[in-house]
Order: structure tokens, then C-alpha cells, then sequence
């Protein structure tokens, strides 16, 4: 099977004439799936010899090392070095590389091996997963629910997937429509598509869908859990909890968002199932792909499209009540905006 990796682009900087300019001291570089060809953000790079990272990808996988501030003595001497990256869900890479002071080089675009963890994925969706692994990131993935069903209560059939992702997918889209005839910033709103994800993983392991999300360049992870219970009168309840785990993420804002149920077993698959969870599913997946889109505009130094995230986050919360728990965590995105902005 071949192997996940990722591809590293370094580019020595040696200014505009790199056949008579010497060897700067810096190391630029990119990191990308190859997987889907899509960046790679929060990589860390290390130095050998060094005691912490010198340098972290942003969310275009761009990074830039000056040897001349953390490594002066190798940026004046040329020596070898060894650069180890580190990426949730997938093992250490190192490559060796030599630099000659006071010598032009030429531009060198090298491949680092970063392989996935495919320990945590069953063998026979490894290669569908491929498949799916979304280029833009702006796909949401429905994971099957764990339902568990004691003995004494009988078996319950889980939700289906690929119908409750048509009904969320629909809602999505309805509301997207709804919030563009109020505000001209999402006018051009990215594609958001959401796609079944037929893999079981058990959802109280919330790091590990999360690594899953990363390597998918997943927008977010749905799905959720529940368990069997018999009422008084002889009858399957389910007590459920629906889960959305957005994957682009800041320090400031709650990785997930839980929604409690109690729905009779032959329910499962109705739409009362969705009713509970897809206002707030909605709001989160606005909130997510903005936070996706602000942090891609910061890192190209785009001030129109921070604009346009803020004025798209106004306009999802002028539609929510302030019993809303999302609202909190849309003012609270709206003030990291607004401190970029200036405002």
C-alpha cells in the first residue's frame, strides 16, 4: 500500500540574482498532503540540537526559518542540519540538509515522508478515505452513531447516515441561501458539501476524530452516541447525544458542541432525530468555515476578506437570540475580527 505522506517544499532564500547572491540564512517552505494536495497547518519544525521548535506552518502549511536568528553559528559556517517535523496524527519526519555560507544556492524542492497514523483506520476504508479527503476543507463528515442496546432491551436499529446527512445537508444549504439575501458578504460563500463517513469510532474519544478531521482537511466530524433504555411501560427509549467537532480551530473558542435527546427507538431515523441539533449545527458550520476563512485571509494579510468574515458573522447573529449558546462564541470570533481590524 503507499504510503501518506506529506510533501515538503524548501526554497533557500538567496534574493532576486540567486546565481550571485550568497546564501541569505533562511529556509522557507511549504507543507502539503499528499493526500489531496491540500496544506498542512500547526506542523511543527524543530532543529536538532535545539530546545524548541523554530518555526510552525500556517494555514497555507507556509513556514520560514532565519538561521541567522536561531542558529547563527550554522548560518555562518554552512553546516548540515537536520529538520524534524511534527504533525498530529502522523510520525516524525527528518530531513538533513547542508548550507553553504557565502555560496549561492540554488532553489531545492524536496519530499519529507510524514506517514499517517493508519493504526487508528480499519484496513478495509483505508483506501476509500483517500477518496474523500476534501481539497478546499470546507466538507463536513457524518460518522455513524454508536448506539448501545443491552439485551434486556432488545436490538435497535442505529440512525442512517446518508439520511440524516441529506436532511443536515439541506438545512445547511437553506440557510446559507437565507443568510446571503442579508448580507452581500457570503455572496460568494465557499461550497460547503457534507459526505456520510461509513467508519466506526467511538465518540468519547474526542482527539481522535479530531486527528481523523486533520487529515481529511475536514471542516468538521458529526455524528454521536446514545443507549438503550426501557421505560415504564415496557417500551425503547434512547438516550442520545449528537456531537459536532469542528476541526479548524482557535485556543479561545470550544473544540465541540453536545446535544441532549430522548427519543423512542422507532424514532431514530424520523426527523425528530435532527430537530434538536441542526439550528445549532448550522450556526456552528457558519462559524467554522468563517474561522477557516479568517485565518487564511490573516496569513495573505487579505483586510477585505477579514471584512468579509466579520460582516458574514454579524449577519448570522442578527438570526439567534441571546439564549442561544452559540451567540457567545460568535462575539467571541467577532472580537478576534475586530481587534485584526482595528476596531
Amino acid at each position: 500500500m503507499k504510503r501518506l505522506a506529506v510533501l515538503v517544499v524548501l526554497t533557500f532564500l538567496t534574493g532576486t540574482a540567486a546565481a550571485q547572491t550568497p546564501f541569505s540564512g533562511k529556509i522557507r517552505g511549504r507543507v502539503i498532503s499528499e493526500v489531496g494536495e491540500h496544506p498542512l497547518e500547526g506542523v511543527t519544525i524543530d532543529l536538532r540540537d535545539k530546545k524548541a521548535n523554530v518555526a510552525q506552518t500556517d494555514v497555507y502549511g507556509r513556514f520560514e526559518i532565519d538561521l541567522n536568528q536561531v542558529a547563527p553559528e550554522w548560518a555562518a559556517e554552512g553546516k548540515s542540519l537536520t529538520l524534524t517535523f511534527s504533525a498530529p496524527s502522523f510520525l516524525k519526519a527528518h530531513r538533513v540538509l547542508t548550507c553553504k555560507a557565502g555560496v549561492a544556492s540554488e532553489c531545492e524542492e524536496v519530499t519529507v515522508p510524514m506517514v499517517f497514523d493508519e493504526a487508528e483506520i480499519a484496513p478495509e476504508i483505508k483506501e476509500p478515505l483517500k477518496k474523500l479527503v476534501s481539497r478546499e476543507g470546507y466538507t463536513l463528515y457524518l460518522l455513524p452513531y454508536e448506539i448501545a442496546s443491552p439485551v434486556e432491551g432488545g436490538p435497535v436499529a442505529p440512525p442512517q447516515t446518508g439520511y440524516l446527512a441529506r436532511g443536515l445537508f439541506m438545512a445547511i444549504a437553506t440557510h446559507l441561501q437565507a443568510l446571503a439575501s442579508s448580507s452581500a458578504a457570503i455572496a460568494s460563500s465557499p461550497d460547503i458539501s457534507l459526505e456520510p463517513l461509513e467508519i466506526k469510532m467511538s465518540w468519547t474519544n474526542t482527539e481522535k476524530i479530531r486527528r481523523l478531521g486533520f487529515f481529511l482537511n475536514a471542516l468538521a466530524m458529526i455524528g454521536g452516541m446514545g443507549e438503550v433504555r426501557r421505560d415504564e411501560a415496557g417500551h425503547n427509549q434512547v438516550n442520545i447525544s449528537s456531537r459536532y467537532i469542528m476541526i479548524p480551530t482557535l485556543k479561545e473558542l470550544p473544540v465541540a458542541d453536545t446535544v441532549e435527546d430522548v427519543l423512542p427507538a422507532d424514532l431514530l431515523n424520523s426527523p425528530r432525530l435532527s430537530q434538536k441539533f441542526n439550528k445549532l449545527w448550522l450556526s456552528r458550520t457558519v462559524l467554522a468555515f468563517s474561522l477557516r476563512d479568517f485565518k487564511r485571509a490573516k496569513a495573505k494579510g487579505d483586510r477585505q476578506g477579514i471584512e468579509r468574515v466579520r460582516s458574514c458573522l454579524i449577519a448570522e447573529k442578527a438570526g439567534l437570540t441571546e439564549e442561544d449558546k452559540i451567540v457567545s462564541q460568535i462575539d467571541l470570533m467577532l472580537g478576534l475580527v475586530n481587534k485584526e481590524l482595528g476596531l
